[in-house]
């Protein structure tokens, strides 16, 4: 996604936007911007999961009917 969405952003100066003739780039400047925020948020999570263990989802207590 960072990849990728950097090639379509420097695609993105080759068009431009008719009533304010700006870039088509400052739209796809959010792909690779995204991207790299969720590499961020995977390598944060891993790390975490080696220091403090990974957490294990504990089975629901069923409920008692009244």
């Amino acid at each position: 996604m960072i990849y990728f969405g950097y090639l379509n952003f420097l695609d993105g100066f080759k068009s431009l936007r008719m009533p304010s003739m700006t870039p088509l780039a400052t739209l796809y400047a959010a792909i690779p911007l995204s991207g790299a925020l969720v590499a961020l948020f995977t390598i944060e999570q891993i790390v975490n999961g080696w220091r403090n263990g990974f957490c294990r989802h504990k089975p629901r207590r069923k409920r008692k009917s009244l």
